[in-house]
């Protein structure tokens, strides 16, 4: 219980209302209403949804994120004179036209 997270104890504490009802019908032998049957089928539902939730954003932080691009724009292709043709030069860098000689 130390290791639990209060988001996933508050998540089973919603698991009380259903239990209590199976210990109504299995020790005082209470027959259940089918409004009873859907609240505790909705009950389960979500807290089995909150902890599959809860495992993949657990599991989704425990991946290391893949490493960034490199500046893809250094590897462009270059003009005739070893600088980035006009059509693909970058926007800081002025565009090479005619014959630099």
């Amino acid at each position: 219980m130390r290791r639990m997270t209060s988001s996933v104890a508050v998540n089973i504490l919603n698991l009380v209302p259903v239990f209590g009802v199976l210990g109504a019908v299995v020790i005082n032998k209470e027959t259940l209403r089918l409004a009873q049957v859907l609240g505790g089928v909705v009950i389960v539902a979500g807290v089995a949804l909150g902890l599959v939730e809860r495992r993949t954003v657990v599991e989704k932080a425990a991946v290391p994120e893949p490493s960034p691009v490199t500046d893809l724009s250094r590897l462009e292709p270059s003009g005739p004179s070893g600088q980035p043709s006009p059509a693909t030069a970058r926007s800081d860098e002025t565009p090479v036209t005619g014959n630099p000689h």
